[in-house]
């Protein structure tokens, strides 16, 4: 089992209408592991029928009785022992997840796993092509600054609304192509973008992490009109509209889809 991490939520930040900016302190992220921005990490959530999630012994912890929603590591800074993460706005009826980041408040104690690894662009890639959209916010953010001053590329991302994070996390030769999200489903105009721009070829790092029926759709132009191997991008659903986090897990595992 991943390493289990007792903190406070130290900030809360309403960035916009449909983003919380979330930061996470303690003594015990001085072990936190380095250059792990990206990555995920797992914020574990009592069941309504379940007592305090901190009635949880942390000597032998029974982590069953717990939800558990996957969040990416935006920053991490080892000299204040602080975790970033962007947390999307929802409204309070939408989950468990959503409940709780819509009612908790700076002085909080939370209980996150993790992190576990995800792939990340190749900085040393002779051009780049991102695309995502706000749940993804923290990885593509983590990209963005790993990328050299003289990248060339292209990132497509969905929100309601452009957001000066990327704009200013971008270098500038990464063109942005914004896309207006919709509110129940993932906008057509996303998919058809990263199809209409130049085709990634072996010498570009392709990431993109998106809804699940973006993610079908553009698994099928990778590898199946322009023949790319698996080794050649990485394309992610980070959630399903109209399901939960676990219903989305098993339609991933049905349905035969590993990242």
């Amino acid at each position: 089992m991943r390493p289990l991490w007792w903190l406070t939520l130290s900030k809360k930040i309403a960035i916009s209408p449909y983003l919380w900016q979330m930061e996470f302190s303690g003594a015990s992220l001085a072990n936190f592991p380095l250059h792990r921005e990206g990555d995920y990490i797992k914020l574990l959530l009592p069941r309504a029928s379940s007592t305090s999630i901190f009635d949880v012994d942390p000597q032998a912890p029974d982590l069953s009785g717990l939800f558990k929603r996957s969040y990416t590591v935006c920053s991490f800074d080892p000299r204040e022992n602080t975790l970033t993460v962007y947390v999307t706005r929802h409204k309070a009826t939408a989950g468990p997840a959503a409940s709780w980041a819509n009612s908790v408040q700076p002085g909080d104690d939370v209980l996150i796993t993790g992190p576990g690894p995800v792939d990340q662009v190749d900085p040393h890639a002779s051009r780049f092509f991102m695309a995502g959209d706000l749940p993804s916010l923290g990885a593509v953010l983590a990209n963005l600054r790993r990328l050299p001053k003289t990248a060339q590329g292209d990132l497509v991302f969905e929100a309601p609304e452009p957001l000066a994070l990327i704009e200013q996390s971008c270098p500038q030769g990464i063109e942005v192509h914004w896309i207006k999200s919709e509110t129940d489903r993932s906008s057509p105009l996303f998919v058809e973008t990263v199809k209409q721009l130049p085709a990634p070829d072996e010498k570009t790092s392709l990431w993109v992490a998106c809804e699940y029926s973006s993610m079908k759709r553009l698994r099928e132009y990778f590898s199946g009109e322009l023949g790319l191997t698996k080794q050649q991008f990485y394309l992610s659903s980070y959630y399903k509209f109209g399901a939960t986090d676990e219903q989305h897990k098993q339609t991933r595992r049905e349905e035969g889809y590993k990242d």
